[in-house]
């Protein structure tokens, strides 16, 4: 099955809300997706934040290894809880019960139907299990994977395999070389600026065509999220649409000190600064399987009528009038009139009428 867009991995909410209703604590329930595995469990934990206005959560998808996904607005009002999700187009609404036990709703994405996601509030008893990020980089990284759709091009880097979210520049600067170049130098994001050093200067500078520069405004691929062995830089990889029959790509380096990465808010804030989702490009939608519709069943088939009662043949009596005759046999084949007698011929038989009533049949 295609993979569940980000959302279903895991997230972290923010946003005002009334607290007349408590919706702390942990809650779980199963979406119905498309594919080889169509039941998708979800653990969601929801907790006060700093602010004691605003909720924070964390969502886990068991059956896609638990990734992290944020959304940025989470409201309680009047017994209805919503949620909507970053970088993916996409809203959870359900109401809360009277009992403050379980949550009846639906996800939404894009122009495809609502799909049921009912959660119930788990007890340690009943909490599936999950797992936790095991350190502060992969964190950041499920934190990216929730707001940017990674793109997979091919090896060659020529083709989109699979195309992610369209992300925008936010700063001028940005040198990326054409893809025939596998190793690129690496640009730096550090004092609000992207830097390439002394080699990347001239490189931009003095080799004209080699490279090109992209400025704020422009569109990028992000094709990979990496950590620099020595542990103190996040790279992303980007790369661009074709100009004429060139790609480029590169990498962007987001330093910190050794041993000790930034915690995925504070990493978040600072990429903010850089790269923003392109809204203007639709969000690649859930795969998930709607409810069928129901089938309309086709009127049963309309019985025919029942055969007429068998009828006795029609027949001559004599004193019939000759009215009665053709209303029974039809017309003759011919008539003869002898004054007061007439003779009715039929193809096997005559009628002889005596003053219009029947004297005889032959």
């Amino acid at each position: 099955m295609k993979k569940l867009l980000p959302w279903i991995v895991a997230f972290s909410l923010s946003g005002s809300v009334l607290f007349a209703q408590d919706v702390t604590g942990t809650w779980q329930g199963t979406l119905q997706a498309s594919g080889a595995n169509p039941a998708l469990r979800f653990v969601t934990r929801i907790s006060k934040s700093d602010d004691p206005r605003a909720l924070k959560a964390v969502v886990y998808s068991i059956d896609q290894g638990g990734l992290v996904m944020t959304a940025t607005t989470i409201t309680l009002q009047d017994s209805i809880l919503k949620m909507t999700i970053v970088g993916m187009g996409g809203t959870y609404e359900g109401r809360l019960s009277s009992g403050g036990n379980s949550i009846t709703g639906t996800w939404a994405q894009g122009t495809d139907a609502p799909l049921p996601l009912n959660l119930n509030r788990a007890t340690p008893e009943t909490a599936w299990a999950t797992t936790e990020p095991p350190d502060g980089r992969l964190a950041i990284q499920w934190r990216l994977q929730s707001q940017f759709k990674i793109t997979k091009a091919t090896a060659d880097k020529s083709t989109i395999v699979t195309a992610g979210t369209v992300v925008v520049l936010r700063k001028d600067d940005l040198v990326l070389y054409p893809t025939s170049n596998r190793f690129p130098l690496v640009n730096t994001y550090k004092g609000g600026r992207i830097t390439q050093g002394f080699f990347g200067t001239l490189d931009k500078t003095d080799r004209s065509g080699i490279t090109r520069t992209f400025v704020a405004g422009e569109k990028l691929w992000l094709t990979r999220v990496v950590f620099e062995p020595k542990g103190d830089a996040v790279d992303l990889e980007f790369l661009s649409d074709q100009f004429g029959d060139v790609r480029y790509w590169g990498r962007l380096k987001f330093p910190y000190p050794k041993g000790s990465p930034p915690t995925p808010d504070d990493f978040a804030k600072t990429l903010t600064q850089v790269i923003e989702s392109d809204s203007t490009v639709e969000t690649p939608q859930i795969t998930a399987v709607a409810p069928p519709a129901p089938v309309e069943q086709a009127p049963p088939p309309i019985a025919p009528p029942p055969p007429p009662p068998d009828q006795p043949p029609p027949t001559v009596s004599l004193g019939q009038t000759k009215d009665q005759v053709v209303a029974n046999f039809g017309q003759p084949v011919r008539m003869a009139n002898l004054g007061t007698k007439q003779i009715l011929y039929y193809k096997d038989f005559k009628v002889t009428l005596v003053n219009g009533k029947v004297t005889d049949v032959q």
